[in-house]
């Protein structure tokens, strides 16, 4: 889904499996910002978050503590604690983006209870011996909206975990999205969630550059199908782009 416009009007009756990708790539469309052509299929989308919000609108006050199967294990260690990766895939992607920025998929890390990543941005440094800007102006990768930031918003990430592929592409699996809030996680613990985690910005003086990162974790860790990752940021420029890779990648050595 690099930029690409998907076509959502069909003359006639559509064939098997094309009204499964339309849904799917509107989805996708809705949650980075997109607009959507058909609106009918918008109406129902829009009548589909509607059910869930009131859905999570009537549990109950305890029910919004993120359990700690859902976050990364690593994230409050002591020096004493045994180290809780159990694999570092050679994963690295950059996304292809239309407005130059350096950002990447990188920095995976395989738990027993799910998958660690960094969405990773880098600009040249101008000057390594002055300080590191933190303006309003800055990008911000995290799930957080930053009420400090000029635009007040985020990037758009969308994670699409093992969909199937059909003929006209794919469709079903699950999407989730960093603008979910936390307490909005799944009942089911097999069923696909992703919670974001801390943010920063610091100088890497090796590469001259700077540096802005967001930990996001993934849970459980899925090991079959495909892992669709899209972003989108408006604000600074960026046009929807996509990766897509195995999610074999993911499998720990020996299991």
């Amino acid at each position: 889904m690099s930029g690409k416009r998907i076509n959502f009007g069909y003359v006639g009756d559509p064939p098997p499996g094309w009204t499964a990708h339309l849904v799917w790539s509107a989805r996708i469309l809705r949650l980075v910002g997109e607009s959507i052509s058909d609106k009918e299929l918008e109406r129902e989308l829009e009548r589909e978050e509607q059910e869930q919000r009131d859905k999570r609108a009537q549990r109950p006050p305890g029910r919004r503590d993120v359990p700690e199967f859902r976050k990364r294990p690593d994230a409050f260690l002591t020096t004493e604690d045994e180290d809780p990766v159990l694999h570092e895939p050679t994963l690295s992607i950059p996304f292809r983006t239309n407005n130059g920025l350096d950002l990447q998929f990188t920095r995976v890390k395989v738990y027993e209870n799910g998958v660690g990543f960094d969405l990773v941005a880098r600009e040249p440094d101008p000057d390594p011996t002055a300080g590191i800007p933190f303006d309003t102006e800055t990008i911000n990768l995290g799930f957080r909206i930053r009420p400090d930031k000029a635009h007040k918003t985020r990037i758009r990430l969308v994670v699409a975990v093992s969909p199937s592929r059909g003929e006209h592409g794919a469709y079903g699996g699950t999407v989730l999205s960093n603008s979910f809030k936390p307490d909005d996680f799944p009942d089911d613990p097999n069923e696909p969630w992703l919670y974001g985690g801390g943010d920063s910005r610091g100088r890497v003086h090796e590469l001259g550059v700077i540096e802005t990162r967001a930990h996001y974790f993934l849970s459980p860790v899925p090991t079959t199908g495909t892992i669709h990752v899209t972003v989108a940021y408006p604000e600074f420029g960026l046009k929807m782009t996509s990766i897509e890779f195995d999610a074999a990648s993911f499998r720990i050595p020996g299991r």
